[in-house]
């Protein structure tokens, strides 16, 4: 089952994955390790970030709903 704010998150994830992906773009001419190395702390920082955006989002509903 998705998570109620599934879509609102993806939207904010996209400006963050764009940001990342652009940063990652220009540091390919750094080498093949560099840039491969680059997109595994890129992919990890992202997948951290979505998980901390659903805990707040969780955070806000619980306390709406007290």
């Amino acid at each position: 089952m998705a998570h109620p704010s599934k879509d609102g998150v993806d939207k904010f994830m996209d400006h963050i994955k764009k940001a990342v992906n652009l940063r990652a773009e220009a540091e390919l001419s750094l080498g093949s390790y560099a840039a491969n190395k680059l997109r595994e702390e890129s992919k990890d920082a992202l997948r951290d970030a979505e998980y901390m955006v659903y805990e707040l989002i969780d955070g806000a509903v619980e306390r709406s709903n007290e």
